[in-house]
């Protein structure tokens, strides 16, 4: 296992699908954590790679709705390093969430958002007499 610290974007882009399993363990410290969604769970799952995520709801739903890894059972040490242990040795699992991974990327791209973003502006754009993106 290496941990390379802060990176760029760009060497994120390069280094991220060459990972094994992405984390994301943030603590719920406020609603505004409480309800995250990390842009770097969506670059794993982009990359296809499995994840595991802090008990928060909004993850939860992701990881559960696509399932593309597992929810952090216990936040020790020890049990975060057990846990990340045996994603590495569960092997038909890991083959089943790197799959489910590509189906979600598919799915949760900013090509889709587009079109829901636009359908919610929509109707004030035409209010305001600017112009539809579409």
């Amino acid at each position: 296992m290496v941990f390379l610290g802060r990176l760029s974007l760009s060497e994120l882009h390069f280094l991220t699908p060459q990972a094994d399993l992405g984390i994301s363990l943030e603590e719920d410290l406020g609603l505004s954590y409480h309800f995250a969604l990390p842009n770097k769970l969506f670059d794993y799952i982009h990359a296809g790679i499995p994840v595991l995520v802090s008990d928060l709801p909004e993850m939860r739903r992701l990881v559960e709705n696509y399932k593309v890894g597992e929810i952090l059972k216990e936040r020790t040490p020890e049990a975060v390093a057990q846990q990340i242990n045996e994603l590495f040795s569960a092997k038909e699992h890991r083959k089943i969430w790197e799959e489910n991974a590509s189906l979600a990327a598919r799915e949760l791209c900013w090509e889709n958002e587009e079109k829901k973003l636009a359908a919610i502006y929509a109707p004030f754009l035409e209010e305001s007499g600017q112009p539809v993106v579409e």
